[in-house]
């Protein structure tokens, strides 16, 4: 989130959902290790708080103030249960779990009618399609989130919270992808839990467990791949914050300029290690013939030469090896010479090359004409 752009409404009050759950979480785990009741209490007051912080994201998302009775009733019930996270719990329980679950529950069904009867009208398309993943994602983890209190008719095993929160972060990851819609969504949250069932059942079988076993290892192959997929969805965002600086360099880019924007671009682009052709490079070969054929495509991807008989270009591409060649100046001809084979690029490398040969060029076009008005 934090690559994604600068910290803004949104994205903060998202931010400090996340940081209440994670206090939660972390508080539970220093209870378990340690016994010690203060953990205990922190892990109560953290839970308490999610339904505000819940509306205080709901308000940023719909950039409308939700009523103010719902802001009361979400603030008071936290200070309550903060109290109450303090009393020993032989003297509450089970009581303040059940009461607990109950305005967690309250919380996020007043959450969920603010989203479902909002103006959509109001929102921006992107916006939209913002608030829809986030209710989908509650929509897929809620379930999970019934195991984490002692309730009398609910022995689970294991707590599934943390499952929940890894969940999250992957759908709070793949937000940065919006070319995704939901139904691709749900069908990759699908295939991960089919395949830790799956693989949690076998897993299980082989080292012949009882039934609590068997939900313990599943909820470990699934957290398990979560932490992959959200590995993975986050690494999958990195060619777009490339093309991000790819735009930047160009739109800083200084009329006329050229040397200085290929300078930039070599160090951070497929432009590192290439190789400048000016008129002592390409003497000997045919520059008509040259510029007849960089005229035709001002990018030319070696590729045999069946596939591109001409013969000047045979002979670039033999003696300096490389895959690319690019226009990047008509009088003199001038050309960049880079080798970017195409199984170890993504599938936007060719586009970015040719948006660099074609800024390039227009820099030099720039050039020579202030050249020739002086």
């Amino acid at each position: 989130m934090r690559r994604a752009g600068p910290l803004d409404a949104q994205t903060g009050r998202f931010r400090l959902g996340l940081i209440t759950v994670t206090v939660f979480l972390g508080g539970r785990l220093l209870w378990w290790q340690s016994g010690a009741g203060l953990f205990l209490a922190l892990m109560l007051v953290a839970a308490a708080l999610i339904p505000i912080a819940m509306v205080v994201l709901t308000e940023g998302l719909l950039r409308r103030h939700a009523p103010l009775w719902l802001k009361g009733f979400t603030l008071i019930g936290g200070l309550v249960f903060a109290v109450l996270a303090l009393l020993p719990a032989p003297a509450v329980e089970p009581y303040r779990a059940i009461a607990l679950l109950a305005f967690q529950f309250a919380g996020f069904v007043a959450t969920g009618w603010l989203v479902a009867s909002r103006n959509r009208d109001s929102l921006s398309p992107n916006e939209n399609w913002l608030i829809d993943r986030i209710a989908l994602s509650l929509a897929l983890i809620l379930p999970f989130l019934l195991t984490e209190f002692h309730l009398p008719w609910l022995h689970f095993p294991v707590r599934l919270g943390g499952v929940a929160i890894l969940a999250v972060c992957w759908l709070a990851v793949s937000m940065g992808r919006s070319t995704l819609d939901h139904r691709a969504t749900i069908r990759a949250f699908a295939v991960i839990a089919l395949a830790a069932l799956a693989f949690g059942i076998a897993i299980a079988r082989i080292a012949e467990l009882d039934l609590a076993g068997h939900i313990r290892a599943v909820a470990l192959v699934l957290s398990a791949l979560l932490l992959v997929a959200t590995v993975t969805e986050a690494m999958n965002l990195r060619p777009d914050s490339r093309r991000d600086g790819l735009l930047r360099r160009i739109a800083a880019s200084k009329k006329g300029d050229q040397a200085a924007f290929l300078e930039g671009l070599r160090a951070e682009f497929a432009t590192e290690g290439a190789i400048a052709l000016g008129a002592k490079e390409l003497a000997g070969f045919d520059q008509k013939a040259l510029a007849a054929a960089f005229a035709a495509d001002p990018l030319r991807q070696h590729r045999g030469p069946k596939a591109d008989p001409d013969e000047q270009l045979q002979a670039l591409f033999s003696r300096y090896q490389v895959s690319h060649l690019m226009l990047v100046a008509r009088e003199p001809l001038r050309l960049i010479a880079l080798n970017l084979p195409a199984m170890a690029s993504h599938p936007g490398a060719e586009t970015e090359l040719r948006a660099i040969q074609r800024v390039a060029l227009l820099l030099a076009d720039q050039d020579d004409d202030r050249t020739a008005h002086r």
